[in-house]
């Protein structure tokens, strides 16, 4: 069996679906916010080391959609027993 993780940093956008509906899930990212929020405390943006790392931003749509493939995957794989 397989594992595949999908692990963005950074996942911007709002939110719908049925999943925020039943209030499951937040509507609104809480990465982009603390950020500005700690910036703005501290009077500077954070940064490691140098600098010159890079996040993987992610549209929130586009995780959905990913994820949602790798459930598909997943199910076509147990319902046609294919190791």
């Amino acid at each position: 069996m397989n594992t595949y993780i999908i692990l963005p940093s950074t996942i911007y956008s709002v939110a719908s679906g049925l999943l925020v509906d039943l209030a499951l899930q937040n509507a609104h990212s809480q990465q982009i916010p603390k950020l500005i929020e700690v910036s703005l405390d501290r009077g500077q943006g954070g940064m490691i080391g140098e600098g010159k790392n890079v996040w993987p931003n992610v549209h929130i749509d586009d995780g959905m959609y990913i994820s949602t493939l790798q459930i598909i995957g997943c199910v076509i794989l147990i319902t046609f027993h294919i190791t």
